[in-house]
């Protein structure tokens, strides 16, 4: 019931005007989505709960060592196809290396996998926030302004992110797991 409460104020927050994708796992169907629609904003919420999915998905099957190479090739096989999507593109995630190491074998996949997929985004993003009690503090920002408020591979710069995302038509792909 707790996390059903969550999910659902979580839904109530966003603006009317936005379409919602709830898919938890696959990117395919989410590019082909913005390209028949011609969706101007895309919202990924988020890479935590993606990867969470990916190992409870795949932890069986493999040994830690396969498993952290596997799981290397979903996200870079995640992040080819963003790079596919000519709109701009806001990823959410969260920083996992800041806090104790987990005690769990899982729990340190997890923070090895999440960790590396989030370098690997933030090499291609063009604009970097990280967000501490509510504040948003600009950790990479573009040097160059571009028309719109678009960066080149399909991110968002902080212009666009602060002064636009709510008031253009945006789908959001959310990782609830219902």
């Amino acid at each position: 019931p707790e996390w059903e409460l969550r999910i659902k104020k979580h839904q109530e927050r966003r603006p009317e005007h936005w379409v919602t994708l709830e898919h938890p796992i696959g990117i395919e169907e989410v590019v082909k989505h913005c390209e028949e629609k011609n969706v101007d904003i895309l919202l990924i919420d988020c890479l935590t709960l993606w990867m969470g999915w990916q190992i409870s998905k795949n932890i069986q099957n493999y040994s830690q060592l396969q498993l952290l190479k596997h799981l290397e090739t979903e996200y870079q096989h995640f992040i080819k196809q963003i790079l596919n999507i000519k709109c701009p593109v806001l990823v959410v995630s969260n920083e996992v290396g800041e806090g104790v190491i987990p005690g769990s074998e899982t729990g340190r996949i997890f923070r090895e996998a999440l960790g590396s997929m989030n370098l690997a985004i933030a090499e291609i993003s063009k604009c970097i926030t990280f967000n501490i009690v509510g504040q948003p503090m600009l950790l990479k920002s573009s040097k160059h302004k571009y028309s719109n408020g678009y960066c080149p591979l399909g991110m968002i710069n902080e212009d666009f992110i602060f002064m636009e995302l709510n008031s253009k038509p945006t789908t959001e792909v959310i990782n609830d797991n219902k």
